[in-house]
């Protein structure tokens, strides 16, 4: 390098020289994956938070009286994703994933998800709305859930190699930090019992290139790494859950 140096103010262009060498350690660090990393970023977890649908017209009185309603068979569920502000949205794979997660339930024995066509507008969806929503279906019960998401960007050492220009397609200077929540609930589609409350976080984290590592991909994969978690949650607190046992005729 000393001689790359001297040869190069010699020459007269110091300047060309010194951009050489330390493109050169740029490269040098981004082809050995410079595994040292800044901090990760933290996670506004205040982002995550979600509201529970809510009937208005319903008195104290009303939903303190509620009771489940006894089944002799195997229940119909249906599930029900409930949007709010700044929603990630459902994961693609809801449809698989909820009904892998009750293959082997003994106590439902189908589970069908409402379509927006059926489902009111956010605006409207107080909880008998959903409710009838899922009678329509002549769904037993229903789960309403939602989602909330939080994400980071950050550069590690390895973003160094960006000075270089074709680094920002090569080098993994850039990382991707998700927070996924999932909140939900079970209620009796006939009374609005509630059976029970639940949620589901999951962390996912992704790096690459600038220019080719894509956020959405990472928040994609955190939608469907929590609904599985989610799912199988539901799934074990419905077999568990002594509202829900089949009733003998």
């Amino acid at each position: 390098m000393s001689l790359l140096l001297g040869q190069s103010v010699r020459d007269g262009c110091p300047l060309a020289s010194i951009t050489v060498v330390l493109s050169g350690l740029l490269v040098l660090m981004g082809a050995l994956g410079c595994q040292a990393t800044a901090p990760r970023p933290s996670i506004d977890d205040t982002r995550l938070g979600l509201m529970a649908p809510v009937d208005e017209s319903e008195s104290i009185g009303e939903a303190a009286a509620a009771r489940p309603t006894p089944r002799p068979g195997p229940w119909r569920l249906a599930v029900l994703y409930r949007p709010q502000a700044d929603d990630p949205g459902p994961s693609a794979h809801q449809h698989r994933v909820w009904r892998e997660a009750f293959r082997e339930s003994e106590r439902i024995g189908e589970v069908v998800l409402v379509s927006d066509f059926l489902s009111p507008p956010a605006e409207d969806a107080d909880l008998r709305a959903l409710r009838l929503a899922a009678a329509r279906l002549q769904a037993d019960a229903v789960l309403l859930y939602s989602s909330a998401v939080s994400s980071a960007t950050s550069q590690n050492l390895a973003a160094f190699a960006y000075l270089t220009g074709f680094g920002l397609f090569f080098f993994r200077g850039t990382d991707v930090d998700v927070a996924f929540v999932q909140k939900g609930a079970l209620i009796d589609t006939r009374t609005g019992y509630l059976y029970f409350l639940a949620d589901a976080e999951a962390r996912v984290s992704g790096s690459g290139p600038l220019l080719v590592l894509d956020e959405q991909e990472v928040i994609d994969r955190a939608n469907e790494v929590t609904l599985e978690k989610f799912a199988r949650k539901i799934a074990q607190l419905i077999e568990e859950s002594p509202d829900l046992r089949l009733v003998k005729e």
